[in-house]
This record gives structure tokens, C-alpha cells and sequence, in this order.
């Protein structure tokens, strides 16, 4: 589905239904399934139109242990892409119980909300958060995503003492490697 919207401020609503059938020749579908979107037409921004970005401490895709009745507090912070902008929202989805601040701004050019959970039993599991900065021109940024892994702790990864040829290799794993070891506080599996 392509199409361009030809005015800027209205939205614009589609509708769709997907249908299948048993042969190309049948006339009734087997199954009929509506789909909608609404789309809203945003004015081109003049100037600068680099997006923010969404950085810090996890990475784009994390994966966090996250014990059950644990209490989780985690910053997303943004950073803008043109001066003189500012962050005005962060769009998100989050698991339910998940609450996050107002927006932050604790330096020039930098906005962070910070995301407040406690995760039930119930949630066990893989449990999504996703979210994008929008600037203050309705530019957004891409999409940034964590997943917290509900009823598992993070394991802390131990670090080589400097002994000499007691840990090998150290640094980067190049593919010629065949054996290398990682250590953390937890037993694997």
C-alpha cells in the first residue's frame, strides 16, 4: 500500500479488507478481515529536518533480566537533531503498570524521560518496550525498543584480572577464534 497524502494538518483514514479464497474461481471468501489506519499529514519543516535520536545507557533491542516485584527504573534520553528545537513527546507502548515522567531536560540539546514498573507474575516473560522522540517540528526519531525478560536476573559480566596469559583471548573475538570464554556472576545453561 503506497499513497501520498496532497494536504498537510488533515487526516486521512483507509480502509481495507483482506480477504481469502479456496480457488481463484469462488465467490465467497473464507475469511474476511477489516483493517484500518489513520494517517495525519504533517507540513514539511523548513530549515534543518535531522531527526532526534534516541541514546544512552541500553542499546536499540536490549535485552534486561527483570526479576518479578522487582522495581525497575530506567531513562530514555534524546537528544535533539537541530538547534533551537526541543523534545516535546515521547510516543510509546509499554507493558501494562509501566509509567513514565514528564519529560526532562537536564542539558542543552538533551530530553529523558524515565520509565517506572514493577513487574507482576502475570508478566513472566518477554514484556516490549518501545518509543520515539518527537521534536518540537513533529519529527520523530527512530524507533527505539528494550525488552525486559520478566522472572530473570541480568547476569553481570566478570572481567579478566590482568594476569598475564590467564584469560585469552582479550579484547575483540575475530572469526579466526575458536576459543574464547565469557564469565558472568550467574550459572549458565
Amino acid at each position: 500500500l503506497v499513497f501520498t497524502l496532497t494536504q498537510a494538518a488533515v487526516y486521512a483514514a483507509v480502509a481495507l479488507q483482506i480477504e481469502d479464497y479456496y480457488n481463484n474461481v469462488s465467490t465467497t471468501p473464507m475469511s474476511s478481515v477489516p483493517l484500518q489506519f489513520l494517517f495525519y499529514g504533517y507540513a514539511v519543516p523548513s530549515g534543518c529536518s535531522t531527526p532526534p535520536s534516541i541514546i544512552g545507557n541500553r542499546p536499540n533491542r536490549a535485552c534486561i533480566g527483570t526479576p518479578i516485584g522487582s522495581t525497575v527504573s530506567e531513562y530514555v534520553i534524546a537528544q535533539i537533531g537541530c538547534s533551537g528545537k526541543t523534545i516535546i513527546d515521547f510516543t510509546s507502548s509499554s507493558p501494562v503498570g509501566m509509567t513514565k515522567s514528564t519529560i526532562q531536560n537536564p542539558s542543552t540539546g538533551i530530553y529523558q524521560i524515565v520509565l517506572s514498573w514493577i513487574p507482576t507474575s502475570d508478566q513472566y516473560g518477554p514484556q516490549g518496550f518501545c518509543a520515539g522522540a518527537v521534536d518540537s517540528t513533529d519529527v520523530q526519531s527512530e524507533q527505539w525498543c528494550i525488552t525486559f525478560l520478566v522472572g530473570f536476573e541480568s547476569p553481570s559480566i566478570i572481567r579478566p584480572t590482568a594476569v598475564q596469559g590467564s584469560a585469552s583471548p582479550i579484547g575483540t573475538i575475530f572469526q579466526s577464534h575458536t576459543t574464547f570464554s565469557i564469565q558472568s556472576n550467574l550459572n549458565n545453561v
